[in-house]
């Protein structure tokens, strides 16, 4: 394990009671244990905080290091997460994000880890997915089969296609160490954005490194009413927040 790199996993989690159970499992049956976990309850009103605490053991057991962060007052995603980016250890190479409604496939970590040790030229790696539904039925190649329509393959220098549309689900997705700072520049998201940190984030690492993708369904992804794109209490605000990125992003700012 000492000769694999160090991956910083972030999973902020606010009132995700109904999935934390599957999403430790999935955790637990990771095929790559040189992780170090990041996890914080962001002042959930729900068992969240108590889950987290239940298994916490078995996590320790499984991974290189676990943090549980119990925020006092809600942050809210975006400071949630701007908070968990501060504890990340400066031994580790790859970082990711995992929110708690998604999950990872055993095999998602070690399969980009070892893309990127390959391609050294690649800053951000990406892959297909599976999509659940707020059903239950699960759709496979979720990235030919999004409810919005296809998503780009986009490979290489993205940042045309990014502009046109955010084609990346952040549980997806693993970053350079490097690359994640540089793109999550917290001062410039708070200053701009609101909800959508993750596509601002992606512009502003398209304009310095390639992306990689991977056709392999690596993740599943919740498609649900309670997430920010389906709610309709955020709906048109995630619609008026990306029209406002792609617009500071065509004057440089992302």
């Amino acid at each position: 394990m000492q000769n694999k790199p160090l991956v910083t996993t972030l999973i902020p989690s606010y009132n995700s009671n109904k999935w934390i159970y599957e999403l430790i499992v999935a955790l637990l049956a990771d095929e790559y244990p040189n992780q170090q976990l990041l996890i914080s309850d962001d002042c959930s009103t729900d068992k969240t905080g108590e889950m987290w605490d239940q298994y916490l053991p078995h996590l320790v057991n499984k991974f290189k290091e676990v943090k549980l962060f119990h925020q006092k007052e809600n942050l809210g995603s975006r400071r949630n997460t701007e908070f968990l980016s501060q504890h990340i250890s400066e031994a580790s190479k790859y970082v990711q994000i995992l929110e708690a409604d998604d999950k990872f496939y055993p095999s998602k970590v070690k399969t980009e880890v070892e893309y990127l040790e390959s391609h050294p030229e690649i800053g951000l790696v990406y892959s297909n997915f599976d999509l659940e539904l707020a059903d239950g039925r699960l759709v496979k190649n979720g990235q030919d089969n999004f409810p919005w329509g296809s998503l780009p393959k986009a490979q290489g220098w993205v940042r045309n296609t990014l502009l046109s549309t955010n084609f990346i689900l952040i549980c997806t997705a693993m970053f350079r160490k490097d690359i994640y700072n540089l793109g999550f520049d917290f001062n410039l998201l708070n200053h701009y954005t609101i909800l959508l940190c993750d596509y601002a984030a992606f512009l502003i690492m398209s304009k310095i490194t390639q992306f990689g993708y991977i056709e392999e369904c690596l993740s599943r992804y919740r498609f649900h009413p309670e997430g920010i794109c389906n709610n309709p209490k955020t709906r048109d605000q995630v619609v008026a927040d990306t029209e406002h990125i792609k617009t500071l992003a065509s004057l440089g700012i992302f």
